[in-house]
């Protein structure tokens, strides 16, 4: 019974980070929500954190390198980081 308590309270918090996620994209951008939907899931699931900190800079080099450089899609500003740039 405790593995499903565990994995229904493991659901409800991916969940909120997830919407957090879609709320963060819409006023800061994807960047900074993509960036912190990650560090979100692996510290939830105890990732030490040298390891966090050095998959957040490769994914924030593969998301440019990938969507900025070769692609050239426009990534959500999102309505705050508008404002300032």
């Amino acid at each position: 019974m405790e593995v499903i308590a565990a994995s229904h309270n493991q659901f409800w918090i991916m969940f909120a980070a997830f919407l957090l996620f879609f709320l963060l994209m819409y006023l800061f951008g994807f960047y900074i929500a993509s960036i912190v939907y990650i560090f979100i899931c692996l510290r939830f699931f105890r990732i030490e954190m040298k390891y966090i900190l050095l998959v957040l800079i490769c994914m924030a080099a593969l998301i440019y390198g990938t969507f900025d450089v070769f692609l050239n899609v426009p990534l959500p500003d999102g309505i705050i980081m508008e404002e300032f740039l």
